[in-house]
């Protein structure tokens, strides 16, 4: 089976990428078409890039040897905003990261130290640009890549690392050989599930039986919904604050869509780091154009 894999900008998909590759995985990704659409047309990648601004064609080549490619290959995995709408049968994976960790990873990075003068201007670039894009497929597709209904499985890589959530997606990838009604699923950081509810709901005693095994933190699915591009909790508070404590890295969650549900005071969220004993990588943000959704 092909895995398609996509994501917000920041997420990690190429170093994943890459790891599933050395797995034995053959890796094509939108770059690698690009060049080869140059090469053919005898122009540059840039001069190509100033081609495609004005030209649509450029994309609709870029999508017809996605599809071609996945209908030809297997046990592939396709780097690409919109394989997942254009490769057929494939496993649909969207990665996700908090974008105040994302701008960090980019800040930090070195080919990114001219650009960005700091952490704050980095996040920022990658949410207007983000926001952009967006727009631009939502256009040329009519289809919002960054709704997540739309994949098999989503993985919240904020703090967890890269040969992490390769592991994920080989071992969730069997699972939906095996069974693909059980999805769609996700796994999310718990330091990276906001709360819907304030502290006086919160239960020592309950908290104390997840953390004793008395109850198992992993036997249910929590649930969780998408609120000013964080994952807000709407069932299982108990659960998150546990495994946060336990340092997993990751929780198994039931995405689904929210309505008429805000976040509660900031001193809320102090409250959740204090209990499960972490800090979050930045709070919710109004301002925020709205970027990841579920629908």
């Amino acid at each position: 089976m092909n895995i398609s894999i996509t994501g917000t900008l920041g997420a990690g998909k190429s170093s994943v990428c890459k790891i599933l590759q050395e797995s034995g995985y053959d890796y094509i990704s939108n770059g690698q078409i690009f060049r080869e659409i140059a090469e053919e047309r005898k122009v540059s990648v840039i001069e190509l890039n100033k081609i495609a601004e004005t030209d649509a064609s450029i994309d609709k080549m870029l999508d017809e040897r996605s599809i071609q490619l996945g209908k030809e290959k297997d046990h592939v995995v396709f780097d690409s905003r919109m394989a997942w709408h254009f490769v057929p049968h494939s496993f649909k994976v969207f990665l996700a990261a908090n974008t105040n960790e994302t701008g960090r990873r980019v800040y930090e990075d070195n080919r990114a130290a001219e650009e960005y003068q700091s952490k704050e201007e980095a996040k920022n670039g990658l949410v207007n640009r983000q926001s952009l894009e967006k727009k631009r497929f939502l256009d040329l597709y009519g289809v919002d890549y960054l709704n997540l209904s739309h994949y098999d499985l989503v993985i919240d890589t904020t703090h967890v690392s890269p040969e992490e959530v390769a592991r994920k997606i080989l071992e969730q990838e069997i699972v939906f050989e095996q069974d693909a009604a059980q999805f769609p699923r996700a796994f999310l950081n718990p330091s990276n599930l906001y709360p819907t509810q304030g502290k006086q709901e919160f239960s020592e005693e309950v908290l104390n039986q997840y953390l004793e095994g008395k109850l198992d933190r992993n036997e249910d699915a929590v649930k969780a919904g998408i609120l000013e591009n964080c994952f807000a909790i709407l069932e299982g508070h108990h659960r998150v604050l546990a495994s946060a404590k336990c340092k997993d890295s990751f929780v198994f969650v039931h995405l689904s869509s929210i309505a008429d549900i805000s976040f509660p005071e900031k001193l809320v969220f102090h409250d959740f780091e204090e209990i499960g004993g972490f800090q979050y990588a930045g709070y919710p943000d109004c301002n925020e154009p709205l970027l990841i959704e579920y629908l």
